[in-house]
């Protein structure tokens, strides 16, 4: 025998169902970021599929293949610690604020993710790549808004993605050079750097205003 609830018990928990339903922003940003990263794995196959291990058999179309695949990933990463519900565990990979420092990670943490499927070893090429396309953010940032005096959202988006193309121009134009050592030693020690400053000033920024919110 099923017991019947309480005069007005159903209308209750139809109003508290209500209550804790998402707004319809959010649950179209998440459908839209669902979308988004099925694209994204998509692609991701047709890189494995077409890709080749060594960088200087890659054709034009695997070239664009990698930058898309960077551009994308990074793009998603723009929104991941939001979705994720700004767990502190995934601010140390991707941005927990607005700053030009944590945007930086846009770039640095998907040419990592790039190089480990597209070439499985990291060279020096390609680490030279993640660094000159990190730190072109800032660049190109500081210096159009030294040139304007004041921001401009197009302007910020655009320095990622020309950022992105700068690391690939950077490894193109250097596949034939041949680098000792101590240079891939270096390359490497950088990088490692780089990913342990990521991790420090994720939550203990420094004073300075790479690390300040616009």
């Amino acid at each position: 025998m099923l017991a019947t609830p309480p005069f007005g018990a159903s209308s209750n928990i139809a109003l508290r169902r209500a209550n804790i339903k998402p707004p319809l922003e959010v649950v179209v940003g998440d459908c839209c970021g669902y979308k988004y990263i099925c694209f994204c794995i998509v692609l991701l196959e047709m890189v494995v599929l077409h890709g080749r291990l060594r960088m200087k058999g890659w054709k034009k179309n695997q070239w664009f293949l990698a930058y898309a695949f960077v551009a994308i990933i990074g793009t998603i990463f723009h929104f991941m610690y939001g979705w994720l519900q700004e767990n502190k565990i995934a601010g140390y990979f991707f941005p927990v604020n607005e700053s030009t420092w944590e945007h930086m990670k846009l770039v640095y943490f998907p040419m990592l993710l790039c190089g480990w499927i597209f070439v499985k070893r990291l060279s020096a090429q390609w680490l030279l790549g993640i660094l000159v396309g990190t730190w072109l953010i800032p660049v190109l940032f500081y210096i159009y808004r030294g040139i304007l005096g004041f921001d401009i959202a197009a302007f910020d988006i655009g320095t990622f993605f020309v950022a992105v193309a700068g690391a690939f121009w950077s490894i193109y134009h250097t596949l034939e050079a041949n680098w000792g050592r101590n240079i891939q030693r270096w390359l490497k020690i950088f990088v490692v750097v780089q990913g342990i400053l990521f991790v420090i000033f994720t939550y203990y920024p420094l004073n300075f205003g790479i690390f300040w919110e616009p």
